[in-house]
């Protein structure tokens, strides 16, 4: 089975897929960046699910909605994205969209079930990464790590999906001083590229619920 995101943002690309690629063993996960992307990877790869961004920068992605239903009548697709009220009113009339994610609520652990539920996925095998994310959380994944206020601040920002653009932006900071202490944090952490997002994403995960 394969789920196909489609977002412009690489970072939140790379975090949603870290966070549904154990849903099982038989999942593939592909990556799009733009409307022009998405199309020729539906067609080619025809996937079972596709989550789906309002801005792929080239265009609105909740109006390729209906072209998507049309070339795979059988998807089924999720529109996830930080700007709700912009989702396309023919989007909402598709009934192959299951359900809207709003970005600023983003839940890795709601999205998995939802998709494990749309893929009708076995329940053991969501049974068996509930065990290793206990497993990760014990061997003290997503912990407060051991870093300055600066790191953990772009570090966060990371879990929650952010471009080193945006996290510029939102720390007044300069895109190289982010990717200079990304890699500060990389060091300090012991992992890089898709193993680091995903350290990223449980640290902000743990931080929300120490919130709650």
């Amino acid at each position: 089975m394969k789920i196909l995101i489609a977002d412009d943002h690489p970072l939140l690309r790379r975090a949603l897929s870290e966070g549904l690629a154990s849903l099982s063993e038989d999942l593939i996960i592909l990556e799009a960046g733009s409307g022009k992307e998405l199309r020729e990877i539906a067609k080619e790869e025809r996937p079972e699910l596709v989550l789906l961004d309002v801005d792929l920068g080239d265009e609105n992605g909740s109006a390729i909605v209906p072209e998507l239903a049309r070339l795979i009548p059988a998807v089924s697709i999720m529109i996830v994205t930080g700007r709700p009220m912009e989702v396309n009113d023919c989007a909402l009339e598709v009934s192959n969209v299951a359900g809207i994610v709003d970005k600023k609520d983003i839940d890795i652990e709601q999205l998995r079930a939802m998709a494990a539920e749309t893929l009708k996925i076995d329940a053991k095998d969501q049974g068996k990464q509930a065990t290793l994310n206990k497993k990760e959380r014990e061997a003290g994944v997503g912990e407060e790590p051991q870093m300055p206020e600066r790191l953990k601040a772009v570090f966060l920002a990371m879990g929650q999906g952010k471009t080193t653009k945006e996290i510029a932006a939102e720390l007044k900071l300069s895109k190289q001083t982010i990717e200079s202490y990304r890699k500060e944090i990389a060091q300090i952490v012991g992992e890089s590229g898709s193993a680091l997002i995903r350290l990223a994403v449980l640290y902000s995960e743990t931080a929300r619920e120490r919130q709650e």
